[in-house]
């Protein structure tokens, strides 16, 4: 993995500071892996105008697909309160995501209900109260098939309200979702303040 030195905006590094967590950066595999992309963590601008139209039930528990550092799972805690978890294939990455945990506990001085684990999204099955499901294009296709099918049996077995967010989609996710029925669309978030046709959040409704 090769990491490029890059750090936020001052507005992403401002908020980090604020929650005692470390998220900023892109981090690039290298090269010789193809099926996961960058690590790269979604803009807390983007996610505050998406908390702006979307707001999770208050039951919503979170599992974010290729958390990297963490961001995600912190960032709806903050706002929300709702617990969940993080998959992370990356050990160091994970180990990083860990060391955020301590220390967004510190600064917030509670236990956060958020763990990060390490496994591969197409072999990991969701917890039965999992309910809020959170991807920014961590892996090709595939993967997302094989993740997407093992949250529709996890609903199969327990049938539960659920919602999946895709953020920045590839359009191979978008086309895999037109092809199924478990989840319908609810609506999409465009990020109106730039010209790229792909910065918007889709959010699906079971």
């Amino acid at each position: 993995m090769k990491i490029r030195k890059q750090n936020g905006s001052r507005n992403d590094r401002f908020i980090d500071r604020q929650l005692g967590i470390s998220t900023c950066g892109i981090e690039e595999w290298d090269g010789t892996e193809h099926l996961y992309h960058r690590f790269e963590s979604t803009s807390y601008r983007a996610l505050d105008f998406l908390f702006s139209h979307y707001t999770p039930d208050e039951d919503a528990f979170l599992v974010d697909y290729g958390c990297g550092l963490g961001r995600i799972n912190f960032y709806f805690h903050h706002q929300f309160g709702i617990g969940g978890y993080g998959l992370e294939v990356h050990e160091d990455r994970l180990e990083r995501a860990r060391k955020n945990l301590d220390g967004y506990n510190r600064r917030q001085m509670e236990n956060a209900d958020i763990r990060f684990i390490h496994d591969k999204a197409e072999q990991h099955e969701p917890l039965p109260k999992s309910n809020l499901f959170y991807f920014f294009n961590p892996f090709v296709a595939s993967i997302f098939a094989d993740a997407f099918a093992a949250i529709v049996k996890s609903l199969e077995r327990a049938d539960r309200p659920a919602d999946l967010i895709l953020y920045y989609p590839n359009r191979d996710y978008l086309n895999i979702l037109a092809r199924q029925r478990v989840f319908k669309p609810l609506y999409l978030v465009d990020l109106s303040w730039n010209d790229d046709d792909r910065d918007y959040f889709m959010i699906y409704r079971h």
